[in-house]
């Protein structure tokens, strides 16, 4: 009976993650409908670049403070945990304003000296002030997430949506860069989002804000290499946007984002459940051990591409309609595209699933060699691939170092798997001798 609630339990926790991530992907997919229908090519192709910048910034954070936090955090009393959480976040708070006060001299300084146009200069003001509204509402749903607080983060994420979408529907009639407007309509949801799951938290848990230093250097062995592998990580799935405009223009970029775009529930879905599922393994892994989470991993695994595999048949079959009159766009390979992108999120959705078994075992440093040869071959097959068959190239690339880490990460966990059986029965053997050894006196 414990063991059926257990599951009810975690039933809902997920249910409500898949919840979260449907309406985030909802949103993310109107939001760049509106710009790809309502707004120059050149403006999503602005918009992408902003937000593929974020997006190194969340995975950075992540990496150093996020994914360390879930591994010790479970291993904690709960008072212990709170204490480690407060002081963690209160670092981070203050960290990520200084940087965003240094960030912001940039652009304006670029501008005056006569660097930058006046629309880059406005676009990147903009984009720094999203990147820290972003980052604080990222690791309240951190913390919030290691709590198995998903009814809070849906909340959280539902106040963003709701301000995001508001503020976007209005940038279409001001003046100026439209990617200006919808960036600062980012930030003013993500600092929304974060002023209403704090006080809300706060009054359940707390925020004390002890000394973080002890807990920072229990994080720092952890986070130098959780840091380079989604650093390296992210330059291998994000990249192909700098590559692009590099090698072509913004207009390809947007040809290849707005492709992706349609593929988004499938990306949001895996970033919701693996964000959910992290703090759950190194739960799992402590108390069950690892056989048991390497099931569970791939259960959720084989489920998020049933999932995921309806969702790119129906696109397929309205490929037409959706590109024609939805956000009435033309993609030049637009196929190629589609199914490229279909068989990156496949395999990516498998990798993302298994690395959580990998950081659970806080087997980091392996896992950012592996992630880093990837992205070498990736970058390698990007850089070539698009001179010699264009935008499919790049997404070519991300398919082959998606396939590449994915092959590494079951290397790692098989090899982990047979350590952990020899070490069973070596336990089991020394019981055994022990037991006979006994008996015998």
């Amino acid at each position: 009976m414990i063991r059926s609630l257990a599951q009810s339990r975690l039933l809902r926790l997920f249910s409500t993650s898949v919840l979260d991530q449907s309406m985030l992907s909802a949103s993310s997919l109107m939001l760049g409908v509106l710009l790809l229908r309502y707004a120059p090519s050149e403006q999503y192709g602005y918009f992408v670049i902003v937000q593929a910048s974020i997006m190194l910034l969340v995975a950075a954070q992540g990496a150093w403070v996020g994914g360390p936090l879930a591994i010790l955090a479970p291993q904690r009393t709960d008072e212990q945990r709170r204490q480690m959480i407060g002081a963690i976040e209160a670092s981070q708070r203050r960290a990520v304003r200084w940087l965003a006060a240094g960030a912001l001299l940039v652009p304006a300084a670029g501008y005056l000296l006569g660097f930058w146009a006046e629309a880059p200069a406005i676009v990147a003001t903009v984009a720094v002030t999203a990147a820290w509204a972003t980052l604080r509402r990222e690791m309240l749903r951190r913390v919030l997430l290691i709590y198995a607080q998903p009814n809070t983060v849906f909340a959280v994420d539902a106040l963003y949506v709701a301000v995001l979408l508001l503020l976007t529907a209005a940038t279409f009639v001001l003046p100026g860069p439209a990617a200006a407007w919808v960036v600062a309509a980012v930030a003013a949801g993500s600092l929304a989002g974060t002023v209403y799951g704090r006080r809300r938290f706060g009054r359940q848990h707390g925020w004390p804000e002890s000394p973080a230093k002890p807990y920072w250097q229990q994080m720092r062995p952890l986070g130098i290499w959780t840091t380079a592998g989604a650093v390296i990580y992210w330059v291998h799935n994000q990249s192909y946007n700098y590559v692009l405009a590099v090698q072509t223009d913004l207009e390809a970029v947007a040809h290849a984002n707005a492709a992706r775009l349609m593929l988004m529930p499938t990306v949001l879905m895996l970033v919701g459940v693996s964000s959910l599922l992290m703090p759950l393994a190194a739960g799992w892994l402590h108390r069950e051990g690892l056989p048991v989470v390497l099931r569970r991993l791939w259960s959720f695994a084989l489920g998020l591409l049933v999932l995921n595999g309806a969702y790119v048949l129906l696109l397929w079959v309205f490929r037409d309609w959706v590109t024609g009159t939805l956000i009435r766009t033309t993609i030049p390979d637009r196929d190629a595209l589609i199914l490229l992108w279909a068989a990156s999120a496949g395999v990516g959705t498998i990798r993302d699933m298994l690395q959580c078994g990998v950081l659970a075992l806080g087997r980091l440093k392996p896992m950012a060699t592996i992630t880093g040869l990837s992205s070498v071959v990736s970058l390698m097959i990007m850089w070539f691939g698009i001179q010699r068959y264009g935008v499919p190239g790049a997404v070519l690339g991300i398919l082959v170092g998606e396939s590449l880490s994915l092959a590494g990460v079951i290397w790692l966990l098989r090899r982990s798997a047979r350590h952990h059986r020899a070490g069973v029965q070596a336990a089991a053997a020394a019981t055994a001798t022990e037991s006979a050894t006994e008996k015998k006196t």
